[in-house]
C-alpha cells in the first residue's frame, strides 16, 4: 500500500496522459524535477519494485530512497537521455 510509505493514492486522472507524446513529456518533467505529484510518486513506487527486484535494496522503503534519489540528482534523466541517445541511432 503506497499510503504505508507516505504515499497518497493517487486518482486516475492524475496519472492520464492523452497520448504517447504526452507521456513522454511528463517523464521527461518528473526527471527534470518539475513534478513531484502523483506522476512523480507512481515513477519512484515502480522504480523501487525494480530496484528491489534487481537486488540493490530489499525494502519498499530503501528502494524508493534510493529511487528518489536517483531522480532528484539528476541519475535517470542522464540514463534516459542516453537510452533514448541509443534507440535512436
Amino acid at each position: 500500500n503506497p499510503e504505508d510509505l507516505g504515499i497518497p493514492i493517487a486518482k486516475g486522472d492524475d496519472l492520464k496522459a492523452d497520448d504517447v507524446q504526452g507521456n513522454a513529456k511528463a517523464l521527461h518533467a518528473v526527471f527534470e524535477g518539475q513534478h513531484k505529484g502523483a506522476k512523480y510518486d507512481i515513477i519512484t513506487l515502480n522504480a523501487a519494485a525494480a530496484i528491489i527486484a534487481g537486488g540493490l535494496a530489499e525494502t519498499f522503503e530503501s528502494g524508493l530512497t534510493l529511487a528518489k534519489e536517483s531522480i532528484d540528482q539528476g541519475k535517470a534523466l542522464t540514463a534516459l537521455n542516453k537510452l533514448i541517445e541509443i534507440s535512436n541511432r
